[in-house]
């Protein structure tokens, strides 16, 4: 199951051709920290609530990029038209 969301998540990635940023790497690298994380301490409260928030912030820096780059696509369109 898991390979089969992330190679979705990899598929919309390759589709929306985006050039690397920082935001795309802060949030790839806390992503990653974030869920080694999770994964070797999962007891407790306070690492879930910490790698969670991590999580959230690392994905809303990938997508803030994504979305961005699509409105400046549409934008470049929209003055050719």
């Amino acid at each position: 199951m898991e390979f089969n969301s992330m190679k979705a998540i990899a598929d919309v990635l390759w589709q929306t051709q985006f050039n690397w940023s920082i935001r795309i790497m802060v949030g790839c690298i806390t992503l990653l920290i974030c869920s080694l994380n999770l994964w070797l301490f999962e007891n407790g409260t306070a690492p879930i609530v910490i790698n969670s928030l991590g999580i959230t912030i690392s994905v809303s820096l990938i997508l803030w990029k994504i979305f961005e780059k699509q409105k400046s696509k549409s934008k470049k369109d929209v003055f050719k038209g």
